[in-house]
């Protein structure tokens, strides 16, 4: 009733159901490098944040939240204007557990789920799927229903047609109240976040696992499976992978934009030093239909590296200028951008191109012809620094650096320099990455590099 309320209401386009999600991993810290028993690490050298404001704006937040428990923080700093409201108290549970989910069959196979376990217990049973005939419709899992006898002591696999909480729940409760011992959920990459309501043997696996499991099962007689709760492995990472709601580029309004989100600097000193392999040397991959190995569209600079992030060596600065000829070569007019700025803004004859925007990325959309474009570093080093420039190119891409040692002194902080882009290819093109890296033996600045070749008019 309440929703049908909101629907109605002037202005409402759209209203999307809430969903239930439960903590996976507590593990993130030291995936990042920030555990808190290093002496060592950005965490520690930053006295745990001691003394740090963190504001945030969100309309719909609530201050009973365990974001919000201040135990063990010390007093408010003096510099504080603001106003603190307290909250009713509010104990939060953590679960320490995180994926993957072994699921072992009869084969001694053993395949992993791709997300949480909901029981307790680990599970070993006939494995069986509800199989109907040619000239119907296959029964999914939101059909499954408590008077199915066939499914006692056994574990169930099925596959979910659509995104339904509430009947996805129904059907696993259904396989519950017919004597299931459990059941393996194959659906969709991008509702993977989906909790079961019921603490019950639940796993659940893509479509593309799940029809491995399906041959497994049509292929023996007497199919197996043992199912084991997730567990946390400390010491024992599983691969990285992009998970499939983050955001992939290029921008859909800005196609020579890869990925960018935080304040210049920040976000230059994050994505320059981001990892672009796993710890251990392993790739990345990124979570969808199907799996595939990632590239800097799906993970933009890379993983994450915090203490580095903390002495990046050069940054990509911008100012309120730059922002400024960025709007300009978005297309947007004086006035419109004069309600930014609240003065007076003139954007140049010639509109300026998005190719020049000074970020630590860069990405072509459509390379016609030799294309040459400006950055601009600024030291955040040791004063009396050298960089040497490192080209990381894929065939048929040529890239081209003036100039490529870069020397810093107390009276020269920041430096331009210009990136030639060609390409030898003589029809449209995918989009071909690389990479452009300056060091000086300590500091390693790494800027992924993105090019899509066009010959002539492209067909839409």
């Amino acid at each position: 009733m309440i929703c049908i309320l909101v629907v109605e209401l002037p202005g409402v386009i759209h209203v999307t159901r809430n969903r239930f999600y439960k903590l996976q991993t507590t593990r993130s810290w030291d995936y990042l490098g920030l555990s808190s028993t290093s002496l060592s690490n950005l965490l520690n050298k930053s006295k745990m944040g001691n003394g740090v404001i963190i504001g945030l704006l969100d309309t719909g937040i609530w201050p009973e939240l365990e974001v919000f428990n201040d135990g063990n923080l010390g007093p408010i700093p003096s510099r504080w204007k603001g106003v603190c409201e307290s909250g009713e108290h509010f104990d939060a549970s953590t679960v320490d557990r995180s994926f993957p989910t072994p699921i072992t069959l009869g084969n001694n196979h053993t395949i992993i789920g791709q997300a949480m376990f909901t029981g307790e217990d680990t599970v070993s049973a006939t494995l069986v799927y509800p199989e109907v005939s040619d000239l119907m419709a296959p029964r999914n899992c939101e059909s499954l229903s408590s008077d199915d006898d066939w499914m006692v002591g056994k574990v169930v696999l099925c596959f979910a047609s659509d995104y339904n909480q509430g009947l996805l729940d129904y059907g696993i409760s259904s396989v519950k109240k017919a004597g299931g011992l459990g059941v393996i959920v194959s659906r969709s990459a991008s509702n993977y976040f989906y909790s079961s309501l019921t603490n019950f043997p639940s796993v659940q696996v893509t479509y593309e696992i799940g029809t491995q499991i399906l041959y497994y099962i049509r292929s023996t007689s007497n199919p197996q499976v043992m199912l084991s709760p997730s567990r946390t492995h400390i010491g024992k990472p599983v691969s990285t992978n992009v998970a499939y709601f983050s955001s992939r580029g290029p921008s859909s309004n800005a196609p020579a934009i890869l990925k960018d989100w935080s304040p210049a600097a920040i976000k230059s000193a994050i994505i320059t030093t981001a990892l672009v392999s796993q710890e251990s040397g392993g790739p990345i991959f990124a979570e969808g239909e199907p799996p595939k190995l990632a590239d800097p569209f799906d993970f933009g600079g890379g993983i994450v590296n915090p203490n580095n992030a903390a002495d990046p060596g050069l940054v990509y600065d911008m100012n309120t200028e730059d922002y400024v000829q960025y709007l300009c070569a978005m297309g947007h007019s004086n006035s419109d951008i004069f309600q930014l700025t609240e003065h007076p803004i003139v954007c140049p004859s010639k509109q300026p191109s998005l190719l020049d925007v000074n970020l630590p990325s860069i990405t072509i959309p459509s390379l016609k012809k030799p294309t040459i474009l400006t950055r601009t570093v600024t030291n955040v080093g040791p004063v009396n620094s050298k960089y040497k420039a490192n080209i990381e190119s894929t065939s048929g891409i040529n890239i081209a650096v003036r100039p490529d040692t870069l020397i810093f002194t107390s009276k020269t902080k920041t430096i331009s320099f210009s990136v030639m882009i060609t390409s030898t290819h003589n029809v449209n093109a995918g989009y071909y990455f690389g990479s452009l890296t300056w060091t000086d033996g300590v500091h390693v600045v790494r800027s992924p590099i993105s090019v899509r070749t066009e010959v002539g008019e492209s067909i839409s």
